[in-house]
């Protein structure tokens, strides 16, 4: 019954309605302007075994080690050096690429002021990024990256894995050495941004709905106040 009331006088209110249909779209219109925003995302996992590998042993020695060796590997890309020799393969300058570790994103304690001081600090800007940490409790080192396209995407995290195995030959000893192997193939993907189609028709339904509450209001108030006017006019019978 109150629904029909409500659409009975926006009915009455049609010329009013349309105006806010057509201010809501224009508005909707005018967010979705601009062009989207297209990158690439890539990702490869490196495995870290000795030269005999430890996967195809029932009792496998020293995986222990394999663990935190990866760790250290993880945090051995993130130097100078191995960030400037993976911009040189790239054809890039090193201040267009940063590498960080996704873990240290993540403070140890929930306090409000860390969270919001990672959070400016994992903000950048850089086109190129590199996230490379090891998986926890496994010898595997993950690499991610992000660049202007899905191809220069996947080049970037094949550059990472090369610069790994590099890595790790120089940081390996004669006696106790180990490799590095890929688990699997270069995934890569584009991301193109449609947040602003959604941002769009939120505006449209937003706007037009409240303009249809305040129609509402207005409407209903205009009435009242004709009804108490209509009422003041009307004879007082006599007694």
């Amino acid at each position: 019954m109150e629904l029909l009331v409500l659409a009975r006088m926006l009915w009455r209110c049609r010329v009013a309605v349309v105006v806010a249909g057509v201010v809501a779209i224009g508005l909707g219109l005018l967010t979705a302007s601009g062009a989207s925003s297209r990158v690439g995302v890539a990702s490869v996992r490196m495995a870290l075994d000795t030269p005999r590998s430890q996967t195809l042993e029932v009792a496998p020695k020293g995986v222990a080690a394999l663990e935190w060796r990866a760790a250290l590997l993880g945090d051995l890309m993130g130097t100078d050096p191995v960030r400037e020799r993976i911009a040189r393969e790239m054809g890039i300058t090193g201040e267009k690429l940063v590498i960080g570790a996704p873990y240290m994103s993540v403070p140890a304690a929930p306090d409000p002021l860390p969270e919001h001081a990672l959070d400016i600090a994992s903000a950048v800007s850089e086109p190129y990024q590199l996230a490379i940490q090891a998986a926890s409790g496994l010898p595997i080192v993950a690499i991610d990256a992000g660049a202007p396209s899905r191809a220069e995407a996947a080049k970037l995290a094949m550059v990472a894995a090369e610069a790994l195995k590099a890595e790790a030959a120089e940081s390996a000893s004669a006696v106790d050495g180990f490799v590095v192997g890929d688990v699997g193939p270069v995934r890569s993907r584009a991301i193109v941004d449609g947040s602003r189609r959604m941002m769009a028709a939120i505006v449209v339904v937003v706007v037009f709905g409240f303009s249809c509450v305040c129609i509402t209001l207005v409407a209903g108030l205009a009435r009242a106040r004709r009804q108490v006017a209509a009422s003041a006019r009307r004879p007082v019978p006599a007694r």
